[in-house]
């Protein structure tokens, strides 16, 4: 019974949708500002494991990041970067969306 229950539960959350999170996401969180409420709601979504899914990579450099969300299976990179979001060259050649917080959260 266990086994099942452990399973149905892995099943539903596999299913959630993987957002690859920038590291400038946590830092805005920590400013008083729109942007940084935005960030801080996008990221107690995801806590709450209620939409999707996260991961952090822990590199520091944008590309990295991407080739970590990449690498993660992610369907979608979170950034505060606008030279970054909706690029869709990059979109295109990696297979995940790459959106602001703001898209997943209204204040």
């Amino acid at each position: 019974m266990f086994e099942k229950t452990k399973q149905r539960i892995l099943r539903k959350e596999s299913s959630k949708p993987l957002h690859c999170i920038d590291t400038s996401v946590f830092l805005e969180m920590t400013l008083d500002t729109k942007e940084g409420k935005i960030c801080q709601s996008h990221l107690a979504n995801m806590g709450k494991g209620k939409y999707y899914r996260g991961v952090l990579p822990l590199s520091v450099l944008d590309a990295e990041h991407l080739v970590s969300a990449k690498r993660a299976c992610a369907n979608v990179f979170i950034t505060l970067d606008k030279k970054l979001i909706y690029n869709t060259a990059l979109e295109k050649e990696l297979g995940i969306k790459i959106k602001p917080p703001s898209d997943f959260v209204s204040i």
